[in-house]
């Protein structure tokens, strides 16, 4: 994930910390736990990401929560979302009861991240969202705000306007094709794994 992206993250929380009262005002630290597949490239650059943002902070001092500064303290958690959902579930709860976080920003996989929104929800812990494409994970807000009202996506789009971006890059390389290589009607072959996220995409 982009530097950009993570710090745009961790700016939401904080700004969410600023304007919401929650029990960690009277604590030093903001703690934050970062979720994802830790043994993958997703959840690798989910925590470089969040280290960097947590350095930069740290570093200038920490943020304002009302009049008092505080600094950030990150909390990894492997959810091993990739080969099961049972550990993924199990790492949420245990941030939110063992390690008793204050967020939690990541997950990846959209059968994961559907479970382990839940369970945020069950603790009223704000969940930012920074992986999970699927449309339905954030259709929950608005279906049923007062449970759902602690989840935020940050990024990425969602699956239907990750559709339409793959049309307008194929557009663009139909023209090039029509142009360059005299191939006026491209036949395109679409290929997707069989994930919640892709099924709306193929559809």
């Amino acid at each position: 994930m982009k530097r950009p992206q993570i710090l745009m993250i961790v700016s939401m929380a904080f700004l969410l910390v600023m304007t919401i009262s929650f029990p960690v005002l009277g604590a030093d630290s903001i703690k934050i736990g970062v979720i994802g597949p830790m043994q993958f490239v997703q959840g690798k650059h989910h925590w470089n990401g969040a280290l960097m943002a947590q350095d930069e902070i740290n570093s200038a001092g920490g943020v304002n929560v009302g009049d008092k500064k505080m600094k950030i303290e990150l909390v990894k958690a492997d959810s091993n979302e990739f080969l099961s959902m049972t550990d993924a579930t199990n790492t949420m709860e245990l941030l939110l009861t063992r390690e008793k976080v204050n967020f939690v920003v990541g997950g990846f996989r959209t059968e994961a991240v559907l479970a382990m929104q839940d369970i945020a929800m069950d603790y009223k812990t704000i969940f930012l969202g920074c992986g999970a494409a699927t449309k339905k994970i954030c259709d929950r807000v608005g279906e049923d705000y007062d449970r759902y009202k602690y989840w935020f996506r940050i990024t990425p789009f969602n699956n239907m306007f990750l559709a339409k971006t793959n049309f307008i890059h194929l557009a663009t390389v139909a023209a090039i094709m029509r142009k360059t290589v005299g191939i006026q009607k491209p036949r395109v072959a679409i290929v997707g794994e069989k994930q919640a996220w892709v099924e709306a995409m193929v559809k």
